[in-house]
């Protein structure tokens, strides 16, 4: 009698149903390692159709070279491929596929069938294969390319079958690869459907943001930037950006790629989100597509049998490189919402009176002249410069609900450093960078020239043949939040002395890591130190909290010690949050030196468009839009 313990040597059969399962998630991983080997063979034209989210057909259809008659059988073998031929290859390889795994494993665990032919063949080749094994092979007629079937998933492994998800959940994960995929295959024609009913269609050769509309219906239009491929050191950046009107709840459409190979990068995606900071909202997610071009040499492909994952071999270079351009190009694009007053008005029947709030001109006790509002002669001033009889009044309407502190200056003069100074963080020095700004599209506050005040609350400006209304509240808010933010950035955060220190404990999964602790907190304005293994004592909190919201912020800042690569959403939110309370509100009355310096200080800034919760600062009327509203044009 056999040892039960004893070591012996799996038959072919289990071999193959156990690999099955690393290459065969769900179906979704089906159709992406299909439609990867169609756009390896340089097909054209690829075509997708699903039927009850994939698990009892799956059919692909391409236009590329095709197999030839003596290599079908053996691409449904393990370790069988055309990509690769030892593994000093991975230093040149741009394909998708490399393993030699995909076919064989979804023929273990499925029944399939292929029809292929070559370019040179006169007839195809059709292969049926079920559970692995061969039952009909026979030369037909047949296009170039290959039609390859997939029925009956998991047919042979039910116990797994029952892992799948509903139908719906299995096509809604097929939809996003899909998309994926054609997104970044723009030289190639798509068609997918489902349960016969036409779910995509796409045209060939088209830009990045055109695909992106070409997908989703023109919902994005003119909100995404086109970014032609561009060469910074090691890398080719390309693809596009969405702009700070469509941001997102979730990270469902970041589409991150390198060498076109579909990825997940947490790298990428921190560091894409992180250029984005001071254009969105906190806990709002931005929309982009980048794909790095990169010498196979410098990347690793090879470390999950999905593909998805990759490692660089430089990645602080990366993240310098990626972060000053994703940084230079958002702050190139004019980020002022237009208003769309006119189309309102179009709407309204001929014949039904208009009724049109003038508010804004009658209210005349919130206008003041031009010469009122004549900007001084320099920018550098504080309170203390102003006129004895403006002072008081000043300090009457501006509500700051901070400490005294030389920190909490009303109005901020100096030019904010916008280099990181924490060695975890890229420089945003953009001399580096091969990429120049375009100075017609910057917009300088200012150039405004100030008409007046509506209801205590919008600044009125002109410049040129626009209106310019900027919220007052908004404005300052983004001002105080950047001061506060740069002070950490710089290390110049100051900090309060607690009267009775607060232990905190930490869990053992990171109590190994006390010491690095302790430092980022030092960093964050903490005073902090070892109590035991487990547990830290604070001695001191950042000036700018009150003690709730500290601990609170220590806490998170623990629980989320080994996701740190920049300041953290958490810190950024409870910043936000402290220069919404901090900053002036709707309905104080300001001066009109206090309304030069807001404009002034607004130009010193990173984000000049929007508060850290992501409302805009300020919308342009244009001359066209009034004279629309008042019917001087069509």
């Amino acid at each position: 009698m056999m040892n039960k313990n004893q070591i012996k040597q799996l038959d072919d059969k289990t071999i193959s149903l156990i690999a099955a399962g690393e290459v065969v998630e769900s179906p979704a991983s089906i159709v992406k390692e299909l439609i990867e080997n169609s756009i390896d063979a340089k097909a054209t034209s690829i075509v997708l159709e699903i039927r009850d989210g994939g698990k009892s057909y799956i059919r692909v259809t391409d236009d590329g070279f095709g197999i030839d008659e003596a290599d079908v059988e053996l691409a449904f073998k393990r370790h069988t491929t055309s990509k690769i031929t030892s593994f000093t290859d991975f230093c040149n390889l741009y394909t998708n596929g490399f393993r030699g795994e995909a076919l064989a494993s979804i023929a273990a665990v499925s029944r399939v069938s292929i029809t292929t032919k070559t370019k040179e063949a006169f007839l195809g080749t059709s292969l049926i294969i079920t559970g692995g094994i061969i039952e009909k092979k026979e030369k037909v007629g047949a296009k170039d390319g290959t039609t390859i079937i997939i029925e009956d998933l998991l047919y042979n492994t039910p116990a797994r079958k029952n892992f799948l998800k509903s139908n719906q959940a299995e096509t809604s994960k097929i939809n996003d690869i899909v998309e994926r995929l054609a997104l970044i295959n723009n030289s190639v024609k798509f068609k997918y459907i489902n349960n016969n009913k036409v779910m995509l269609t796409t045209a060939s050769n088209l830009t990045f943001s055109e695909s992106m509309n070409n997908i989703y219906n023109n919902a994005y239009d003119k909100s995404i930037k086109e970014l032609p491929i561009e060469y910074i050191g090691d890398y080719g950046i390309e693809g596009f950006l969405g702009d700070n009107s469509i941001m997102s709840h979730n990270r469902k459409n970041q589409y991150i790629f390198v060498n076109k190979r579909v990825v997940k990068s947490k790298l990428i995606t921190s560091v894409v989100e992180e250029a984005y900071s001071q254009f969105i909202t906190i806990n709002r997610f931005p929309i982009f597509l980048i794909n790095l071009n990169v010498d196979p040499a410098f990347i690793d492909v090879n470390i999950h049998p999905n593909k998805l994952e990759v490692k660089f071999s430089n990645e602080n270079k990366l993240k310098d490189t990626l972060f000053n351009y994703i940084k230079s190009k958002l702050s190139e694009s004019i980020m002022i919402p237009k208003s769309n007053l006119s189309s309102k008005y179009d709407k309204v029947k001929k014949d039904e009176p208009q009724n049109i709030n003038f508010d804004l001109f009658i209210n005349e006790t919130n206008l003041f002249s031009q010469d009122a509002v004549k900007k001084p002669d320099s920018n550098n001033y504080t309170l203390d410069s102003m006129p004895t009889n403006d002072k008081s009044h000043a300090l009457e309407n501006f509500i700051i609900n901070t400490k005294p502190n030389a920190e909490n200056n009303l109005f901020i003069n100096e030019n904010p450093n916008n280099n990181y100074d924490l060695s975890s963080k890229p420089s945003c020095n953009k001399t580096n960078l091969n990429t120049t700004s375009n100075s017609n599209h910057q917009f300088n506050y200012k150039d405004l020239s100030v008409i007046g005040v509506f209801i205590n609350s919008y600044i009125i400006t002109q410049y040129n043949e626009a209106l310019y209304v900027i919220d007052q509240h908004a404005a300052h808010e983004r001002i105080l939040y950047e001061k506060y933010l740069n002070s950490y950035k710089n290390d110049k955060i100051s900090s309060q002395n607690l009267l009775i220190p607060i232990s905190i404990n930490i869990s053992f999964d990171v109590s190994v890591y006390i010491h690095d602790i302790i430092d980022l907190l030092n960093d964050y304005g903490f005073n902090a130190e070892p109590f035991s293994q487990e547990s830290l004592v604070i001695r001191a909190i950042p000036n700018i909290f009150n003690q709730n919201e500290a601990i609170n912020l220590a806490n998170e800042l623990i629980n989320n010690f080994s996701k740190q690569i920049y300041l953290s959403d958490e810190l950024k939110e409870k910043i936000a949050s402290k220069a919404c309370k901090s900053a002036i509100k709707a309905n104080d009355k300001l001066l009109s030196l206090e309304i030069s310096q807001i404009l002034s200080d607004l130009d010193s800034c990173e984000n000049k468009y929007s508060c850290p919760h992501g409302r805009p600062i300020t919308i342009e009327l244009s001359k066209y839009e009034l004279e629309k509203m008042f019917k001087r044009i069509v």
